[in-house]
This record gives C-alpha cells, structure tokens and sequence, in this order.
C-alpha cells in the first residue's frame, strides 16, 4: 500500500514539474505585437509561391489556423501591418482575410505579394526590382506593374533626355535616394487620371504645371538622365531628372533567394576576401557559387527590422535542398551575436581572429577537424561591418561532394536588370 502511494506521489511530481516545463518553453516563446499599422483602405495581396507551404498565424502567434499553400488563386485583403517581437527579433506580418470573407489571419510580409491574383496562361515568371541602397525594404517591385508604354509617353515629353537605367529604377520604386539628392529634380502627379482624358495631354498638363515650381520647362533638361514611372492602374506619376554634372550613386550588387524575396542581402554586406580566408582554414574543399549564395543571406538572419531568424530555414531549404539538415554541416562563430560588446577597442584583425577560434571550438564540438572536408563544396560568411552589432558572426557551410543542389535560377540582381522597354 505504501509502495503504491510513493508511486503515485512521483507520478503527480513529474507531471507538475513536466507541465512547469512546458509553461516555461511556452513562455519563453512569447510573441508579442509592438506594434500596428492600420490601412485606412484595405490592400489586395496573393500568395507569391502558390506552391509553398506557408502558415497562417493567430495574432498571438501561438497557433496556425491555416496554410496559404490551400489558397493558391485567392486574394488576400491587408488591413494592417504588424509588427512581431520574438526575443531580441522582430517580424512583419500583414493582419490579412480572404476575398470571399471565409478566412483570416496573420501572414509574413515575405510570402505575400501586392496586387489581386490574376489567372494566366503562361508559367513564365516575372522578375523583381530591387532597391539596391536598402534592399530587405518593402519597396522592391515586380516588372508585371510597370507600363513601359505610359512610361516611355511621359518621357517623350521631355527632349533630348537621356532614358537611363539607374534613373528608370529610382522612378520605378519613387524613390531618388537611388541615384542621389544631388543635381535631383523630381516631378510628381497623384492626381487620377478622368477616364474620358486623353492621357498624354493630361499628364503634359500635369506635369507642366509641376513644371513651373521650379521655373523650368520642357526643353529645358538637355542632356540630363530620366526616368518615369505611371502606374499602370491609377496613372499617377512620377519623373525624375538627373543633371549631367551631378555624380551618380554607385550602386552595389543585390544576392537574393530567387524563390523568397525575403532572403535578400547587399554585396556592401560581403567581405569576399575575409570569406576567403575562411574557406582556406578548410583545406580540399571547393568553393561552389550556389553554397556561398546561402552564406550571403546569413546576413539577412540578423535583420531584425524586417526578417525573422524562422526564415533562414527556408532559405537555405530553396538553396540547399529540402533535407538540408540531415546532410549539409554548418560551422559558425555566434560571438558578435551573443556580446555586441566585445569588439570595444580591438581591432578587425583581432576580431577576426577571436571568430576564427569560436569556429575551431564548434568544430570540436561535432567531433570535427578542418581537414575533414576533402571533396565539399564550400561557402562562408564573414560578417564585415562594424556598425552590426552581429560584427563578427561567421557562418561556414559544407555540402557533402555526394549532395546535388537544387536548381535555383539567377540570384543577383544589378542595374543591368532594369528594363527600359
């Protein structure tokens, strides 16, 4: 009889200290809204990859109540932007609900994008502008909404202006910090265009009167760099003019996950030569274009602002394969992560070095050695700048030669991508 009582005594213990556990693991996965933007109309979004599973969230981020992959052809309606902190992250999400009313939810930004699914014939994918200058922002924009026909007609207004990629990319995503202030004159028109207007009198119209704020005319911008961009639906504009003496800004490369626009890093974020240095700590190995790719958008891991740590998961699924975990090795160094201080008055090369030892240590940890990657492919992330406070934060991946990556398709995106016609 006693010996029944002790046992039934443990068994109450376990459970309370099993369902403290669990309180505590629930706690410690505490989402909370810091923040809320409401839409004073709501705005129109479709699943980005119909194909993808991808959750739909409560507020509290506690449960999923359904998966965007079961609506592939459904517009979504966002009535406002919410923020998400998890931890010392924090994550966009849109508060959105389906056209017909039936479902709703809390969706990340990245998976979604603007403008009602439209049905189509083609499997041909369109490509996406990015902005170059702050690329993990929300102002990148698909090639599918712009009008080059309305562009060009607005720009035909002006004479002998040179039409100019980098200007053309500053109109398409409004945005002039992209060719710079400098020698800068930006001409705008919100107003919409009457259906019964002819739209190139309109906007000469228009644009005439904007014209006159600056004591300019028409003629008057010989030789200067253009861009114009209408948008295709309301035909509200924009024009930039660029002077001829004024520098342009020198734009870096974007690498970027061509299966989630969210994966997306600048080459301003890269240290080849320190990535390099790294790659030789591990003699044998080769270093393979696509496995560097997934090292890059390390960088957009620490992007708290914008993307969640979640993400990287699914990054490195488009990049190296769905069962990355089980074959693919990963060597980092999480100093810069764990003490944003420890950097105070050392100098890069003692940083690095300090890295370099927090790698050596994960390794041991795996039961590893360096020269235990005969044959791998190879990519490795050094993070370069001192104003992160993850400066410092390494990220070594290793595939095995016996793995084949999936296909990805292109994966950098430069001004050369701007479409002028």
């Amino acid at each position: 009889m006693k010996r029944t009582k002790v046992i039934a005594l443990l068994t109450t213990v376990c459970a309370l200290i099993n369902t403290q556990a669990n309180v505590q693991s629930v706690q410690a996965a505490t989402y909370h809204v810091v923040k809320q933007k409401n839409y004073s109309k709501t705005k129109p979004y479709h699943a980005k990859d119909p194909d993808k599973s991808v959750k739909i969230w409560n507020k509290k981020h506690t449960k999923t109540i359904g998966n965007l992959q079961n609506y592939p052809h459904t517009t979504w309606y966002a009535s406002a932007s919410v923020t998400i902190k998890h931890d010392s992250t924090k994550a966009i999400y849109y508060k959105v609900r389906s056209g017909n009313k039936k479902h709703s939810g809390y969706v990340w930004h990245g998976y979604l994008t603007k403008g009602k699914y439209v049905a189509t014939n083609t499997s041909t994918a369109t490509a996406f502008l990015y902005n170059p200058i702050d690329p993990a922002n929300l102002d990148g924009i698909d090639t599918k909404n712009i009008d080059s026909t309305l562009n060009n007609m607005v720009i035909s207004l002006f004479p002998n202006t040179i039409h100019d990629k980098q200007t053309q990319l500053a109109a398409d995503l409004f945005d002039h910090y992209v060719i710079g202030a400098e020698g800068c004159i930006q001409l705008t028109s919100y107003t919409k265009l009457n259906n019964q207007s002819d739209f190139k009198n309109f906007i000469y119209n228009q644009l005439k009167k904007e014209l006159t704020k600056y004591n300019k005319t028409f003629t008057d911008f010989n030789g200067y760099k253009i861009g114009a961009y209408v948008d295709p639906k309301n035909k509200q504009t924009i024009v930039l003019l660029k002077s001829p003496e004024s520098t342009p800004t020198k734009l870096p490369t974007v690498f970027y996950d061509p299966k989630n626009y969210a994966g997306v890093t600048s080459s301003e974020y890269i240290d080849t030569k320190r990535n390099d240095e790294l790659i030789s700590l591990f003699p044998g190995t080769i270093k393979n274009d696509q496995v560097q790719l997934a090292a890059n958008l390390y960088q957009s891991y620490f992007d708290v602002s914008a993307d969640y740590p979640e993400h990287y998961d699914d990054i490195c699924k488009d990049i190296l394969g769905k069962n990355y975990k089980k074959k693919v090795v990963f060597v980092r160094s999480m100093l810069g992560w764990k003490d944003s201080t420890y950097t105070e008055g050392k100098s890069d090369e003692e940083i690095y070095e300090a890295a370099k030892k927090e790698i050596a240590k994960d390794l041991k940890r795996q039961h590893k050695k360096f020269n235990d990657f005969k044959g791998y492919k190879i990519g490795a992330y050094f993070c370069p700048s001192t104003e992160e406070n993850n400066y410092g934060v390494t990220q070594i991946i290793l595939v095995p030669p016996t793995v084949k990556l999936p296909k990805i398709g292109k994966c950098t995106f430069t001004i050369d991508d701007v479409p002028l016609d």
